[in-house]
């Protein structure tokens, strides 16, 4: 699912109400990712993954995560 809205209209307080919910969720922030991101996927295998900002993300990043989606593995280039 794709959230689309202009600034302060509450995409990230919809995100973190469904991490509240839901235990099998992880939440990045797209605007900070570190490789810690590629840690928590291995680790957690989420089966939601809520990323806010992903514009925001480096291209690699975009790149690994697409990857994970499509196979379930996390493979570091």
């Amino acid at each position: 699912m794709l959230l689309i809205g202009a600034p302060a209209s509450s995409e990230t307080l919809f995100l973190m109400g469904i991490l509240d919910i839901r235990k099998d969720a992880v939440y990045f922030d797209g605007s900070n990712t570190t490789n810690r991101i590629l840690d928590v996927l291995k680790e957690k295998r989420p089966k939601i993954i809520l990323l806010n900002e992903i514009d925001k993300m480096s291209r690699q990043f975009q790149n690994q995560l697409l990857g994970f989606m499509r196979s379930g593995r996390v493979d570091v280039e």
